[in-house]
């Protein structure tokens, strides 16, 4: 009966060691898959704001074809338009810029802050403990 018992046992033992190779196979692939995701997600990414730039680019170069093929063309008035909407996109394009700037300034100040307050109230803890002693 006790022989019956320890067979008993230790075929529980071996599915639950085989479930848990199981599940660690399971999760390592699943881990696997997350990384390949994430570093689509980060190609992706780069190729996208490598597209918007290339396009920004040509943007600027049409508006500067634009102006010169007006100003060839004698057209005074529609040339000081096209002169001021180059200068307006120029405009927009740094302050696009320096909002960016702006936001990043506004995240790192908050890790700082953060990283401060952590720092302090470790640096209080640790004065508190020297005070108990």
């Amino acid at each position: 009966m006790e022989l019956t018992a320890d067979r008993v046992l230790k075929s529980e033992v071996d599915e639950l060691e085989e479930l848990d190779e199981e599940k660690d196979k399971y999760f390592a692939s699943k881990t696997r898959e997350m990384e390949e995701f994430r570093m689509q997600v980060e190609k992706f990414g780069g190729e996208c704001r490598r597209s918007v730039e290339e396009l920004r680019n040509l943007v600027m170069e049409l508006r500067s074809s634009f102006i010169e093929l007006q100003g060839k063309s004698g057209c005074s008035n529609n040339s000081e338009i096209a002169i001021a909407e180059m200068r307006k996109s120029e405009l927009l394009a740094m302050k696009e810029k320096i909002e960016r700037s702006l936001a990043f300034n506004y995240y790192l100040r908050t890790q700082l802050q953060k990283q401060l307050q952590s720092i302090l109230i470790s640096q209080n803890q640790d004065g508190q403990r020297l005070l108990k002693q």
